[in-house]
């Protein structure tokens, strides 16, 4: 699989240097004073504010994300995925743990949600793609563990051309409706012809 991918897309994986890591708090720092001020700043004051709201928050960033983030590159098309964690203790004996992804093209970076796990690569680089994208298909998206389910099923179903169709939607404990239903907002949202398999 890693093969095909760096024959078809030269993708590489590989840790973030320290520049990136650096754009990557930058970039969160921003999305947060942006959330803080609704994007509008109105006087000198908040100008100094925002300065060092800024620079409050990339520090505290770069320490949750201590200096770990996962970059896979899709050369090919000038687009890489960065992953990383939060890691914080809460209060005695428990902590937050929580996985997050930024999507980074020519047009710069874009926070990704849990749901968006399927990427049309040379349509990536349209500005606000991927927003736009989210926003057409909310209301109708199917849960994250069916899409998870579906995503399963087409790759079993390729690897096992002729296994039976019902066999496997009991092996994988997802109904055949809920199947067909998922794979169908998949090829609409991504533009993408519907999947279609083999098996009996």
């Amino acid at each position: 699989m890693r093969n095909n991918l760096k024959r078809n897309y030269n993708f590489e994986l590989r840790l973030a240097n320290k520049k990136e890591i650096a754009s990557i708090a930058e970039y969160l720092a921003m999305n947060n004073l942006k959330n803080k001020e609704n994007g509008v700043l109105k006087s000198k004051n908040n100008d100094e504010e925002a300065t060092v709201f800024m620079e409050t928050n990339k520090e505290l960033i770069t320490k949750l994300i201590q200096g770990i983030v996962t970059v896979q590159d899709f050369k090919k098309f000038d687009v890489s995925i960065y992953t990383y964690n939060y890691i914080e203790e809460y209060t005695a004996n428990t902590i937050c743990s929580a996985n997050f992804r930024i999507l980074r093209t020519k047009d710069g970076m874009e926070l990704l949600a849990h749901e968006d796990i399927m990427f049309k690569l040379d349509a990536l680089n349209k500005n606000g793609f991927l927003e736009k994208r989210r926003k057409a298909n909310k209301v109708h998206r199917p849960s994250t563990f069916s899409l998870q389910k579906t995503i399963e099923v087409n790759t079993y179903f390729e690897n096992n051309p002729r296994i039976n169709v019902d066999d496997v939607f009991r092996k994988f404990k997802i109904s055949k409706t809920t199947y067909y239903r998922v794979n169908k907002w998949i090829s609409i949202r991504d533009n993408l012809p519907k999947f279609k398999n083999k098996s009996k």
